[in-house]
């Protein structure tokens, strides 16, 4: 999961406008953060020659943005003839509260977009499998020029908060730009994790039909607010979280496959089945803020409980789990459980009667 960055040259173009004390304000602040954050992260792909220092962290970028809009009290960057007044996208992202799926979401997007443009340059299109927020800024009008960054930015920025008030990232299945060509490295559009199309007529964020239906989460207008000024930060809590509970549950799954086989599960025999090694099944783990021994001991406990509740005898159990005697599954199961096997069974045979 990332990093992501921003070009600077890029970013050094939208935020370039009329006022010249924007400009020596966020150059400067441009130049000061390439030249004193080394990417250490980035691997350069082979047969690419590209100037890392050359990219702006993803957070930092979205900052000197907030920063020029401040400055300017001009929510379009200066791109457009037709300014977008300071507090614009709070009352775009607002309405989001009257929303209850997130087609309906999208819908409201792009209707609260033209309005305040002035134009019909953005739409909802629902097409065979999939459901698509398009951009189509042919006749936009543009102070100077396109510059194809600002409109990813607002398509990040959307798939991100609207992934939040769903409650889930949400997968894309196409992402469509007018850039000419793939940049040697992706910077921000990596984060959407799918096919890019670049030299498109329209830019473009589609999504699997299925996912038009997701529920909106109800928020408060200062909710949605706080949401969409930190959409980045909540987006990728989103995928940590996903990520933590599909690698424990995969983890959990082979865990207790094994032990249904009458495997002595051990860390080496989970790394083989996720074909990791065992240094990066301990690292993701502690990362995800667990251990080999609390998966083993959640898993072992399940089993265990499962085994009673059919009658299995105790000493049997602690064989098929591993353990060396009885009286260490005994010691193990009081400390999940809070009573001894022999209890937990006689109570749950009352239960069930």
């Amino acid at each position: 999961m990332g990093p992501y960055f921003v070009s600077a040259s890029e970013l050094d173009t939208l935020l370039s406008d009329l006022n010249s004390t924007v400009i020596n304000t966020n150059q400067s602040e441009i130049l000061s953060y390439s030249q004193n954050n080394p990417i250490g992260d980035l691997t350069e792909p082979e047969n690419e020659k590209s100037n890392v220092s050359d990219l702006v962290a993803l957070p930092q970028a979205l900052k000197m943005l907030a920063n020029h809009q401040a400055l300017t009290f001009d929510e379009s960057y200066s791109i457009s003839k037709r300014k977008l007044r300071k507090g614009s996208t709070k009352l775009i992202f607002s309405a989001l509260q009257n929303c209850k799926t997130l087609e309906e979401a999208l819908v409201s997007l792009a209707e609260s977009y033209n309005i305040l443009h002035g134009g019909e340059f953005n739409l909802v299109i629902k097409e065979g499998d999939t459901i698509s927020y398009v951009v189509d800024d042919k006749n936009f009008h543009y102070q100077i020029e396109a510059v194809p960054l600002a409109i990813e930015l607002a398509l990040l920025g959307i798939h991100c908060t609207l992934s939040y008030l769903c409650g889930r990232p949400l997968k894309t299945t196409r992402v469509g730009s007018k850039r000419k060509n793939q940049p040697e490295y992706k910077h921000h559009l990596d984060i959407f994790s799918c096919e890019l199309e670049f030299s498109r007529q329209q830019y473009e964020l589609s999504y699997e039909i299925s996912q038009a239906s997701l529920d909106i989460r109800l928020q408060s207008v200062e909710d949605i607010i706080d949401v969409q000024k930190n959409y980045y930060e909540y987006f990728i809590k989103l995928v940590h979280d996903e990520d933590k509970a599909n690698f424990l549950r995969h983890c959990k799954g082979k865990l207790l496959t094994a032990s249904a086989k009458y495997v002595l599960v051990e860390q080496e025999y989970i790394a083989k089945c996720l074909d990791i090694s065992v240094a990066t099944l301990r690292r993701r783990l502690r990362e995800y803020g667990s251990s080999f021994r609390e998966i083993r001991d959640e898993c072992n406990n399940a089993i265990a409980c499962k085994f009673l509740l059919r009658g299995w005898e105790i000493n049997k159990i602690s064989e098929q789990l591993g353990y060396s005697d009885v009286r260490s599954f005994t010691r193990a199961f009081k400390r999940w459980q809070g009573v001894s096997p022999s209890v937990y069974a006689k109570v749950s045979a009352v239960k069930k009667d």
